[in-house]
């Protein structure tokens, strides 16, 4: 949606001046799907993923670098000094709004939809909360001081100040509204759990226990994302939900490649 000032960000609103190359590549897909739609009536819907947070997520995203971070002790840039707001939106949520919607063909067989938490969240609320919930699983020391780990600089180029997803179309088509709070989202370590523990359980009996272990051993010792100096998988899986999913993706790929 660019700089676009009027908010929340409606599916309805003019999207033609994006701010980043990112952001092109996306209306550049959305172009493409279009005319595909249009030659051979292909029934296409897209759907437009708000700040999306949870269990195995990319370890370069916010969720996951900021733990990180704050486990080695290091500060959290917080850009435009802090007046920075995100829909967050908890994967479960995206999930079910992808399957609500991926059965239905689209009117005039094309068709956009948000789907965002339709709460927008102060990044210093983000890292907070992150903090309190690392503290209370006992990941961070009780003592841990979070706003002593914020650093408050400028935008960086191509980011934009607020994000919030108009969902109105997505709850009136298929009666569904993302509502999962931030809180509840970090707060989700059971379901982490269990989404980690499956899919270690699928890996191992797929690529075998002593390939994973040899990976996940040089990987943690090794990686710049999350540094452990000795682990085994069976206790790395219920590590804390921050952390754990960031490194099971990456060791069962290489892993599988090899």
């Amino acid at each position: 949606y660019g700089g676009n000032t009027k908010i929340p960000f409606s599916t309805d609103d003019k999207v033609d001046n994006p701010v980043s190359l990112y952001a092109a590549t996306k209306k550049t897909d959305e172009l493409l799907a279009h005319a595909y739609s249009k030659l051979y009536q292909i029934p296409t819907t897209g759907l437009r993923f708000f700040t999306v947070y949870g269990p195995s997520g990319r370890p370069d995203m916010a969720y996951f670098s900021f733990t990180n971070k704050l486990v080695n002790n290091e500060k959290i840039k917080i850009f435009n000094y802090g007046n920075c707001q995100r829909d967050f939106t908890y994967v479960d949520d995206i999930v079910e709004g992808v399957l609500r919607v991926m059965d239905s063909k689209p009117e005039d067989n094309y068709k956009i939809y948000n789907i965002g938490n339709n709460h927008p969240e102060n990044l210093m609320d983000f890292v907070k909360t992150l903090g309190e919930c690392l503290i209370e699983e006992g990941v961070l020391p009780k003592d841990f001081n979070i706003e002593e780990h914020m650093e408050l600089v400028p935008m960086q180029p191509g980011d934009v100040p607020v994000t919030y997803a108009d969902v109105s179309e997505l709850e009136r088509n298929f009666s569904f509204k993302p509502n999962t709070s931030l809180k509840e989202g970090q707060m989700s370590k059971e379901r982490a759990s269990f989404v980690c523990e499956e899919a270690l359980a699928y890996y191992v009996k797929e690529i075998g226990y002593d390939r994973i272990a040899k990976y996940a051993k040089s990987y943690l010792s090794s990686s710049a994302h999350f540094s452990m100096s000795s682990t085994s998988l069976n206790v790395a899986s219920r590590t804390s939900f921050s952390l754990s999913n960031c490194w099971l993706p990456s060791v069962c790929d290489m892993a599988w490649r090899t």
